[in-house]
């Protein structure tokens, strides 16, 4: 039984040849699934805060069923930042009352504050406070 001098670095040519086909196919699928994503089913507003100074964030869920959102701010100036991970309810027959972020929960927005709001299996929603 002879063994090539070669044999080791063909298969390892190989293996590489495999695993980046692959890897181009797992990219294809990811760039797929990240096509079918879908509109943030919510409202949202900035009000003034009814107490102190600065704005108010409120979010409402609109549909049947719960929804987990994170949102993320950023003060550019200063480089502040905070996250907020909230369940919001679902849509009952009545409008629901908004699930607000301010003062009491530690951030009070001000115009140029940086948010996001994203969601699992949705496009996420960046707005700027104006």
């Amino acid at each position: 039984m002879s063994v090539r001098p070669n044999s080791e670095p063909e298969l390892l040519a190989a293996e590489l040849k495999k695993l980046r086909a692959e890897n181009e196919k797992l990219k294809r699928q990811l760039e797929d699934a990240n096509k079918k994503l879908r509109k943030l089913p919510i409202e949202f507003r900035f009000k003034a805060a009814m107490f102190g100074s600065g704005q108010v964030l409120e979010i409402c869920n609109q549909t049947t069923e719960k929804l987990t959102v994170a949102v993320k701010v950023s003060r550019p100036i200063g480089n502040a930042s905070h996250k907020f991970k909230r369940v919001l309810p679902e849509l009952p027959v009545l409008k629901q009352d908004p699930m607000e972020i301010g003062h009491a929960e530690g951030w009070v927005f001000a115009r140029g504050d940086e948010v996001e709001i994203a969601s699992d299996g949705f496009d996420p929603i960046k707005v700027i406070v104006l």
